[in-house]
């Protein structure tokens, strides 16, 4: 009977050890989780590497403030500020020159 005993005790001990080795990789799996704050950390860093030429004021936007110079100021106000970059009217108006030209506009106001 002393000779069973141990191979009960090893097959006891055997069990313990392997429930508790599934018990530690199912934590591990938990513990992999994806972390958000490093998602939304990794999202705000791609945000700010957009393309520097990207215009804030759209071709409308720029329309919009010419008009509103034109009547407090004039035509010859909003042709004045539209030939200093070598446009003659607000639709000729390139992308890259959008922003410069409506805050022109803005302080004309």
């Amino acid at each position: 009977q002393n000779k069973r005993k141990p191979a009960l005790l090893n097959t006891a001990f055997d069990e313990a050890f392997k429930e508790k080795k599934t018990e530690e990789s199912s934590a591990s799996v938990t513990v992999s989780e994806p972390d958000t704050q490093t998602n939304i950390v990794s999202f705000s860093e791609s945000r700010e590497n957009i393309s520097v030429s990207e215009a804030l004021h759209t071709i409308d936007d720029v329309r919009a403030i010419a008009v509103k110079v034109s009547k407090k100021k004039g035509n010859e106000a909003v042709r004045k500020v539209l030939n200093s970059f070598g446009f003659g009217k607000v639709s000729d108006i390139t992308e890259d020159r959008l922003d410069e030209i409506y805050k022109l506009l803005e302080e004309g106001l």
